[in-house]
């Protein structure tokens, strides 16, 4: 649904530059360039498709890459959405949310769950949405998102129109289980706390049933989370790995594309892909670099 940075793409200051906005953002306005929709990156998240047992259906997960044992489209639940969904999950006959796993409490991450009301108004869709996240991350979503249901009901104000969510508090340090697969946190850094000295900011990232390694966000991997994937010497290789890459440059939040590809080539996945771009570089530059890699 986004493989964009958190202020999503394109960048309204750039749009609204006479003169000094970047190549990539202007190339959204021009309805004859083809190439302009492709510049256009929401935030970053992920959906799951998982084949269920025989006459179950399929499971979807609110974390898109092909040739696993499910398909991939959502971790996150961010300022830009619904606006994918709305675009995306009628053409992927896409409906019911069986879980949404969030990886931290930043706005990209969690402005997007009033919008899940679409999903459990009146049960237009389904009562509930269970929703996994650690404790951390659930004391934030409390101070920030306070209209929301389970939070705190009395703080709801005009008609009461809030989504019904279910909470489910994992460990950070310990596997646990989602619609019958293996989910493996991976606690990276994701940029520092601003005190003194500084303290590193923790994201997770996942490893879903020890094939798909999803790091949205993150700055530096510990060695030891390494070994959550490494420790196996008879696991099959990763089948994809989804990590960030906010530009050419490292920045002190995210990946540049020097520590993406060394951690591609570490983990070894059969398919490796890139997300969480700003702007000033295009998709076709992304293309060509890519390829020279």
């Amino acid at each position: 649904q986004g493989t964009g940075t958190s202020g999503a793409l394109p960048s309204i200051a750039c749009l609204t530059s006479p003169d000094k906005g970047c190549k990539c953002c202007r190339s959204t306005l021009d309805a004859n360039d083809p190439l302009g929709r492709k510049n256009v990156r929401r935030n970053t998240s992920a959906l799951l498709r998982i084949k269920a047992e025989q006459g179950e259906g399929e499971k979807t997960i609110l974390i898109d890459a092909s040739s696993l044992p499910f398909e991939l489209r959502i971790t996150q639940c961010g300022k830009t959405f619904y606006s994918g969904a709305v675009e995306w999950w009628p053409k992927k006959q896409l409906r019911q949310i069986d879980a949404l796993i969030l990886t931290h409490a930043h706005a990209d991450a969690i402005l997007g769950l009033d919008d899940l009301r679409g999903w459990t108004l009146r049960g237009a869709i389904q009562r509930s949405i269970p929703i996994y996240l650690t404790q951390h991350t659930f004391d934030e979503v409390s101070k920030r998102v306070h209209l929301l249901k389970r939070i705190n009901l009395r703080l709801q104000t005009g008609g009461g129109d809030v989504p019904a969510l279910t909470w489910h508090i994992f460990d950070p340090d310990a596997p646990f289980q989602v619609a019958g697969i293996e989910v493996v946190p991976l606690p990276v850094h994701h940029g520092k706390y601003f005190t003194e000295p500084p303290t590193p900011f923790y994201c997770l990232g996942f490893l879903f049933d020890r094939q798909l390694a999803y790091l949205s966000d993150v700055s530096y991997i510990p060695p030891e989370i390494y070994s959550r994937d490494e420790g196996d010497k008879d696991k099959p290789r990763l089948k994809a790995l989804i990590v960030d890459c906010l530009r050419v440059e490292p920045f002190a939040s995210h990946f540049g594309v020097g520590q993406a590809v060394e951690t591609a080539k570490r983990l070894g996945a059969e398919r490796n892909y890139l997300v969480g771009f700003g702007h000033r570089t295009s998709h076709q530059l992304w293309l060509a670099a890519t390829r020279a890699l």
